[in-house]
């Protein structure tokens, strides 16, 4: 549910900024990182967007990812979901019911478009999607519908059956609603918020409703908002909802107040959404002009309200935060996540919580540089912090996406999801670039923290063991100057960097691993050299050397991580075969054997 697994992150210490390092693309060998990100989609359900819109967590563990798709030209609502921890992902599995209500006639262009979906959890494991619905719209005024709010409801988190509409038919049937979230506690109340033109046509306000039933009945559409609803100068943006118990907090953006620009709102229920209180302002910031937006709401298990948004209040868009640990009542001072480096700005937030205290936001950073025509441009990345003090404290700032781990890639990585696993395993989603023929496609990426809360426990593993020696005639056979080549890879879960001395590796005259050639086992050393810190990904290590002596030789690689955990060994393997005796050459052909026309001849060794 979201008021376990959606929060932001804050620092209680008045107006001290949180400094972290910035270009942390290269962290410190066996520091924790985030794994290689993987193209969850593939390459068959690639279209121009795959935007994440939610991450949970079931209560049985189950990880969902929500996004806005769309493979077939027409967006859709889908949902992908991970039984191991995000290892694996099952197919796509369509969210909204374009194809399951019957009506033929939506399945085309404008009427198919599901768009602006989110998702919430019950305590039972029940998934609830909302979206935006484009059903029964029609671009001819005589003949409009209303676009509007409709749900659709998975008990087992798979089968989603008939969607209901949540958002009423309007006086005027050319008043729509857009942009809904939704929300579940741990009764079982749904509540959804969205914007909607109803009883105005011309501005868009906050409206509210719940449902105790799965959507069979709703409770009377409610404006959350209270300023001139008729002022079409005021524009309200992204509404977002939390619950905790019966208290439900929903924020959102407008730009009301001309002197102070565009500032986030928050308004509280405390009886579940039946009613609620005016709705307030919660940052300290009096720069005339300024841009805060996007504001992303989120509570802990123990109730604390966490908050964050885009702030403009430095020149340029920074993610600030606060937290209420009275429900909302009081907020600490506004706090300053990170400070980006000059050439980069820092966007859209998003943040999750594990228990009490535990938070992870994820985010966007936008770097400006100088592109192939010397023109300036921007490139998006991924970036994540976290912290296990309810954001007293935090570690490291990691770089989640990959692209530009061994090579420059311009190619913009943008909205980021992310979610503590059941072991405490942090999971990211974003949608990105995957090159594809000539060209490039977007996808749906998904990147794997290394550790758990539990820390380095995994030992490390071994594996693609193989040899060769210089000869292409048989290259396990070789004299004592020939020069074998040994390779294996290191793999570790925890991102934990070989102990000093490991890789190693040592030949045995005998089967059984009994005599050793060499006094002590020889170190192997990175193939792709020390840039490649990415353990947890498989990192390869070559050694060469020549066997000092005849005979047939077996072969085993050792590796032990920095945890000082238990050594591993491979399997002991045949080696190389070495023969210092002159070969025996067999000449074959021509017959005779008398001078000719050709410099080869036909011969056997």
């Amino acid at each position: 549910m979201k008021a376990m697994r959606t929060q932001v992150v804050l620092i209680t210490t008045l107006l001290i900024l949180t400094t972290i390092p910035v270009l942390l693309r290269e962290v410190d060998g066996g520091a924790p990182i985030f794994s290689a990100s993987v193209n969850i989609l593939g390459t068959g359900y690639s279209g121009s967007s795959h935007e994440p819109r939610d991450m949970e967590v079931a209560p049985d563990g189950r990880i969902y990812i929500l996004y806005e798709g769309n493979p077939t030209f027409y967006y859709g609502a889908y949902i992908v979901y991970s039984d191991d921890d995000g290892l694996t992902w099952s197919e796509p599995i369509r969210a909204d019911d374009v194809l399951r209500d019957g009506n033929e006639s939506n399945d085309n262009y404008f009427m198919e478009f599901k768009v602006r979906p989110h998702m919430d959890i019950g305590p039972d494991g029940t998934v609830y999607v909302v979206w935006t619905d484009y059903r029964e719209y029609n671009e001819e005024a005589a003949f409009h519908h209303p676009i509007q709010i409709r749900l659709s409801v998975a008990e087992d988190g798979v089968h989603f059956g008939r969607s209901v509409r949540v958002s009423p038919v309007p006086p005027d049937r050319t008043q729509d609603a857009y942009y809904p979230d939704v929300a579940v506690n741990d009764d079982g109340r749904v509540f959804v918020v969205w914007l909607d033109e109803r009883e105005v046509g011309s501005k868009k306000n906050v409206w509210s409703s719940y449902t105790d039933n799965n959507g069979e009945t709703w409770s009377p559409v409610l404006r959350v908002d209270t300023d001139d609803m008729y002022n079409s100068n005021i524009h309200i943006k992204n509404p977002r909802c939390v619950m905790y118990g019966d208290r439900v907090y929903v924020t959102w953006h407008d730009d009301r107040d001309h002197t102070y620009g565009v500032k986030p709102y928050i308004a509280i229920s405390e009886d579940g959404g039946a009613t609620f209180s005016p709705e307030r302002e919660f940052t300290d910031d009096l720069v005339e002009g300024n841009v805060r937006d996007m504001v992303f709401p989120a509570v802990d298990d123990s109730g604390t309200l966490y908050l964050a948004w885009n702030d403009m209040r430095s020149g340029k868009s920074e993610i600030w935060f606060v937290r209420s640990t009275d429900g909302g009542g009081n907020f600490t001072p506004d706090t300053r996540l990170i400070d980006p480096p000059a050439d980069a700005q820092d966007m859209n937030p998003y943040i999750s919580t594990m228990d009490s205290g535990k938070l992870l936001v994820t985010w966007e950073r936008q770097v400006e540089y100088t592109n192939n025509f010397g023109n300036p441009s921007q490139e998006k990345d991924i970036y994540f912090i976290n912290s296990t003090d309810s954001g007293s404290t935090f570690g490291g700032m990691l770089r989640v996406d990959d692209s530009d781990r061994f090579s420059e890639d311009r190619n913009d990585q943008e909205a980021p999801v992310g979610a503590y696993a059941s072991n405490g395993r942090v999971i990211c989603a974003y949608w990105g670039y995957f090159k594809k023929g000539d060209g490039v496609a977007r996808s749906l990426f998904v990147a794997r923290h290394s550790r758990t809360m539990e820390g380095s426990v995994n030992l490390p593993a071994i594996y693609d063991l193989s040899f060769f020696g210089e000869s292409d005639f048989d290259p396990v056979v070789g004299s004592t100057s020939t020069v074998f080549t040994f390779n294996m890879t290191y793999q570790d879960w925890d991102n934990d960097e070989p102990r000093q001395g490991f890789p190693r590796i040592q030949l045995f005259r005998d089967g059984a691993g009994t005599d050793p050639l060499f006094p002590e086992p020889i170190v192997m050393e990175k193939l792709r050299g020390e840039r490649d810190i990415y353990y947890m990904d498989g990192v390869p290590y070559r050694v060469n050397l020549t066997v000092p002596e005849e005979g047939s030789f077996h072969w085993r690689v050792e590796v032990a991580d920095e945890s000082d955990a238990a050594i591993v060994r491979s399997p002991l393997l045949p080696g190389p075969v070495i023969d210092d005796t002159m070969p025996h050459v067999e000449i074959l052909g021509p017959e005779p054997q008398v001078w000719n026309a050709s410099d080869r001849v036909k011969c056997r060794i």
